[in-house]
């Protein structure tokens, strides 16, 4: 899919829950923080699921957006930075309804899917989503972003 189509998904539906994989790095905190927060700013319920051995230090970032509620409470799944089904906590067996990724050889099984190789980060493909989503980013978003991104390119130093 393109980013503008994926924008019109997520305009059309509603109840979001967002994955990121087992021991998240700033790339999928950031990016799912910053998805989260925008489809909130649209008026859409959303929230991250929880996982283990999140970094101490990137807690308070994410912590405003992760759910305790059972995955079976919400009626959209995203997975957001997941290469593959395998490095989601806790063998996650739900359906995944949309894949949003930069990795060139993701095989999350599903329908829709939002993979851009040529980025840095999966942060990138967020801050074009967003823009086609809300029209601009909030402050707490850039935030976001800028720990995705520069989480993933070693600060700026390699592509």
């Amino acid at each position: 899919m393109e980013t503008a189509a994926v924008a019109e998904y997520l305009k059309k539906n509603d109840d979001y829950i967002l994955l990121m994989h087992s021991n998240p790095d700033g790339d999928t905190i950031g990016s799912v923080g910053a998805l989260c927060s925008a489809l909130r700013r649209c008026g859409k319920k959303c929230s991250v699921r929880k996982v283990d051995k999140i970094p101490e230090k990137l807690i308070p970032f994410i912590e405003p957006f992760l759910s305790e509620e059972e995955f079976t409470l919400f009626q959209t799944c995203i997975s957001v930075d997941v290469a593959s089904e395998e490095l989601l906590q806790d063998s996650f067996t739900g359906k995944i309804d949309l894949a949003i990724d930069h990795h060139p050889g993701n095989s999350v099984h599903c329908d829709r899917k939002l993979v851009k190789p040529a980025y840095s980060s999966c942060g990138e493909i967020i801050y074009e989503l967003i823009g086609k989503l809300c029209g601009n980013l909030s402050k707490q978003e850039a935030e976001l972003l800028y720990i995705a991104v520069s989480t993933d390119t070693g600060c700026f130093m390699y592509s």
